[in-house]
């Protein structure tokens, strides 16, 4: 229905603006450029309050998002849970400090040996893979991986990350015992 405020063609007429319902016909208000101009005022302050509360929730969430901060105490608080053997709860705060910031090869690390805690072999080859990734020099976290290959039998593997390790510092004794 065409809106009788710009259309001027039934200005001062009720044809056309009969009810659907078979009802009384509608009565047209008239309007005034007033009106007019407080309503597109309105409509423009509404878009604009609305673009700020858009903007602010924006940076609050991208601030939040990318505190390296909150990501180390989550780290710390799973570091805690996980010396405590809550490994559900060290997983979850792990999580929550990977979310934060993905490339964070601590957090996987420490998320990989909480799975292997928790007899989730599986899922802490792939952590541990991941911060190898991010990290492939660290000694720790091959050593860890191969103790997760040793529990799902994959004995090849574990002497492959052993033999990595031990080609990055050949005076660990723990690569060697792995090796068996």
């Amino acid at each position: 229905m065409p809106d009788p405020i710009e259309d001027e063609s039934i200005q001062g007429t009720t044809q056309g603006l009969e009810d659907s319902s078979g009802g009384a016909p509608r009565v047209q208000i008239p309007v005034e450029e007033a009106d007019v101009v407080r309503k597109r005022r309105r409509k423009v302050l509404f878009w604009w309050a609305l673009f700020l509360i858009t903007a602010g929730i924006f940076a609050y969430v991208y601030k939040r998002s990318n505190d390296p901060l909150e990501a180390q105490k989550s780290l710390d608080t799973a570091q805690r849970l996980f010396s405590l053997a809550r490994y559900d709860q060290a997983v979850v705060a792990c999580e929550r400090a990977i979310g934060l910031r993905p490339n964070f090869a601590e957090a996987y690390m420490l998320r990989g040996r909480a799975h292997l805690a928790a007899y989730e072999a599986e899922r802490s080859i792939s952590d541990f893979t991941k911060a190898i990734a991010l990290r492939p020099n660290d000694i720790g976290t091959k050593l860890d991986r191969a103790l997760a290959y040793i529990e799902m039998k994959q004995y090849s593997a574990a002497i492959a990350d052993a033999d990595s390790a031990l080609a990055l510092d050949p005076d660990v004794s723990r690569a060697y015992n792995l090796r068996g």
